[in-house]
């Protein structure tokens, strides 16, 4: 039983791994080429210094896959175990001796991690002019998260280990709660949880926020709450969002999308972000990930009730029993990221056209085209990596796309 469960996510490392291999070899040895829309637009200093930072990334990434597989193989076979070992003589309280399990666990993962990140934000970054994080930041950050997890997140994690420990059908209230969390989230983390990590100012151009308003007007999507985020202290990478529920509901732009766009284009790429709201994306988003949120708790639900992982690799405890089926779920249900991701750029598309109906079309293709060059994110990825990866078509797809809609309605 080793064997099937190792060969099932061995096999799953070998796939996602090969997808991201062969994005890295088609950028690295110039098989990618320019995006059509950047096509003439570009220096070929400017080309190169994208290819370069796409194939540093990817590089990067693919090692950390490798270190993180085989650190999982070795929690698996031998370290999950060792926690359990020394969690249970902790005390005589299983939500304790689980919240212990799943900090040594989380330590462990973010020391593995650690290393990744650091040379990620202070070297590939750095040399290509986007981080702006201080060490000093980093460590700030950093304390923060901790704090916000070992308080937050020890709280959700012991109502969970209570329902599986106490409840004879725990996964229907673990599903509810998840339901109820979802919505707390969007309350909370914008008035209380951002504002820990960035500054948030009202935005100060009177004639910016004017064109916001008449257009949120228009939309019938009226957001009264429109603020610029401090993210040039961090990254010089551009964005912008629409974040909470109700009164809390709030635009945020990061002032370097300020820096470097005129008013018309960042009204049109917050039509955009109406566009999801119209077009009822996040409800489906919600019920898509419901969906499988189901299916995935009721999977994890088996495997805490049959012997199936307690024999297999010799643990007792349910929270190891926790660990080990989400190892598992998590590594059969990656496949679906062929549809969640063909989802989620159908989405992306349908947010354009509408973006173009209630604002500037040349405003947008032009925003588009900035933060490509701003994110160096101007060359074609491999086409069977963006089938499985890309959240959001490429900036030339949605051109063509916002065209070829032009062209249907003459």
């Amino acid at each position: 039983m080793i064997i099937l469960y190792l060969g099932i996510i061995t096999a799953v490392f070998i796939f996602e791994f090969y997808l991201k291999f062969i994005n890295y070899r088609f950028i690295k040895t110039g098989s990618s080429k320019v995006q059509e829309s950047f096509q003439g637009e570009l220096s070929e200093e400017e080309v190169e210094k994208s290819r370069k930072y796409t194939s540093e990334k990817n590089g990067l990434d693919l090692f950390s896959e490798i270190v993180n597989f085989v650190f999982m193989i070795f929690l698996i076979l031998i370290g999950f175990r060792v926690i359990e070992f020394i969690s249970k003589g902790f005390s005589d309280n299983y939500i304790l001796n689980g919240l212990l399990f799943f900090a040594l666990y989380g330590l462990l993962s973010y020391l593995i991690s650690l290393p990744f990140t650091l040379y990620s934000s202070f070297n590939i970054e750095e040399r290509y002019g986007f981080n702006k994080k201080t060490p000093k930041l980093f460590l700030t950050d950093t304390a923060k998260s901790f704090i916000l997890t070992i308080l937050l997140g020890g709280l959700l994690l012991s109502g969970v280990l209570y329902l599986v420990y106490n409840v004879e059908n725990w996964w229907i209230y673990f599903i509810l709660g998840i339901v109820v969390l979802q919505f707390i989230i969007q309350i909370i983390y914008p008035k209380f949880i951002m504002p820990l990590f960035n500054k948030f100012s009202p935005i100060e151009d009177q004639e910016l926020l004017d064109k916001i308003k008449i257009l949120s007007e228009k939309s019938g999507y009226n957001v009264k709450k429109v603020f610029v985020m401090d993210a040039s202290k961090r990254s010089k990478h551009s964005n912008a969002f629409i974040t909470g529920l109700g009164k809390n509901k709030r635009i945020v732009l990061f002032d370097t999308l300020l820096e470097e766009m005129t008013s018309d284009e960042i009204v049109a790429v917050f039509a955009h972000e109406i566009g999801h709201f119209k077009k009822k994306h996040f409800l489906k988003n919600f019920f898509i990930s419901l969906s499988f949120m189901v299916c995935f708790v009721l999977l994890m639900y088996y495997f805490i009730q049959s012997s199936f992982l307690y024999n297999t690799f010799d643990i007792s405890e349910k929270y190891t029993v926790l660990v080990y089926s989400v190892i598992l779920i998590s590594s059969l249900f990656s496949f679906m990221n062929f549809l969640l991701s063909y989802l989620s750029r159908k989405f992306e598309f349908e947010a354009d056209k509408y973006a173009v109906e209630v604002s500037d079309k040349r405003a947008f293709i032009d925003a588009l085209k900035k933060l490509g060059k701003q994110n160096l994110s101007v060359l074609e990825p491999h086409d069977l990596y963006k089938k499985f990866y890309y959240s959001h078509p490429t900036i030339s797809e949605r051109e063509k796309e916002i065209n070829n809609n032009d062209q249907i309605k003459k």
